[in-house]
């Protein structure tokens, strides 16, 4: 019996230890104020922009792809509605034959495509270059949506081209990006690169 004493007090004396040493720990510790604290970050979502110089009949532009942005909001075949309808050979978009390589995206379709991509006419394109540490901005709404054919495609490629052939996002016109080598490009209202 008084071995079994013996182990319930060096028990209890464990216990005692472990607990004082928490309080300890718990009291020399400060709380995490969500309030106070400065350093939350949070999630953007950064896009990437390519130098396309592939199109004979279009001077080398830079381009920032929303495609998946589309595709996540709008459908997996909501990309067809933006192309030319004037070419279209099928009463079902997605089926349809496309001539060009290069389509603008104007009008009532800019409105939709905007909606579909999940972005505002009233955004704004910033585009950092972690290089330079240079930053340009642009207003969503000054720059030309369009639909150009994917780079997989070859130049001798003529078509005809199907929906899925298709990328869809911004023009910028390169000369405005000079010496960016190395870019981050995010779509929004505020620029989170300032900090």
């Amino acid at each position: 019996m008084s071995c079994i004493k013996k182990s319930f007090r060096k028990i209890g004396v464990l216990v005692v230890v472990t607990l004082s040493s928490f309080v300890c720990y718990a009291k020399a510790t400060p709380a995490s104020n969500l309030s106070d604290d400065k350093q939350i970050t949070k999630n953007i979502e950064l896009h990437k922009l390519k130098y396309i110089d592939y199109l004979e009949e279009k001077k080398r532009f830079a381009f920032i792809s929303v495609t998946d942005d589309l595709l996540n909001h709008g459908g997996r075949s909501i990309g067809a509605f933006f192309l030319s309808r004037a070419e279209q050979n099928h009463t079902d978009p997605v089926s349809a034959e496309y001539k060009n390589n290069y389509y603008r995206i104007e009008g009532r379709d800019y409105e939709i495509f905007i909606a579909k991509s999940g972005l505002s006419d009233s955004d704004f394109v910033y585009v950092f270059d972690k290089d330079s540490k240079q930053l340009k901005s642009f207003a969503l709404n000054e720059l030309n949506a369009i639909a150009i054919i994917s780079p997989d495609h070859t130049i001798e490629d003529s078509g005809p081209y199907f929906e899925s052939d298709f990328i869809f996002g911004f023009e910028i016109d390169a000369d405005k990006l000079k010496n960016f080598t190395n870019p981050l490009v995010y779509i929004g209202k505020e620029n989170p690169f300032s900090h």
